[in-house]
């Protein structure tokens, strides 16, 4: 396409000491655009989705420990998920303290060690 309006890629000139832009001394033009324009370009949704989903693992976690399975193999409901789950959440638990919370978990344990059986 760049052919047929008589336009021909080149490489930027290369120097010393480079301070404005990257410079990468490649063999050949195609190297050089994919280290300094196509890898950064794909390194950017990646850091993204990283950011959104990964660094939400502890949360993600907090809410795997409210499964049926889960909450009837622990010994005790653990206070550090109460209480993770109501700082990131504090629209959805309003009205509800830790200890309210902590009660309402004590049923939901019990609801379903009752039916286990």
């Amino acid at each position: 396409m760049a052919t047929s309006i008589g336009c021909d890629f080149r490489a930027p000139r290369q120097c010393g000491r480079q301070v404005n832009r990257d410079s990468y001394v490649t063999p050949d033009l195609q190297t050089y655009y994919r280290l300094s324009a196509y890898i950064p370009f794909l390194d950017f949704p990646i850091d993204e989705l990283q950011d959104r989903f990964l660094k939400h693992r502890s949360v993600l976690c907090s809410f795997s420990a409210l499964l049926p399975h889960r909450i009837v193999e622990e010994r005790t409901v653990a206070g550090s998920i109460c209480s993770t789950l109501l700082e990131k959440y504090p629209e959805d638990f309003s009205t509800a303290s830790v200890d309210t919370f902590k009660a309402e978990l004590q049923v939901w344990k019990g609801f379903w060690e009752e039916k286990s059986q």
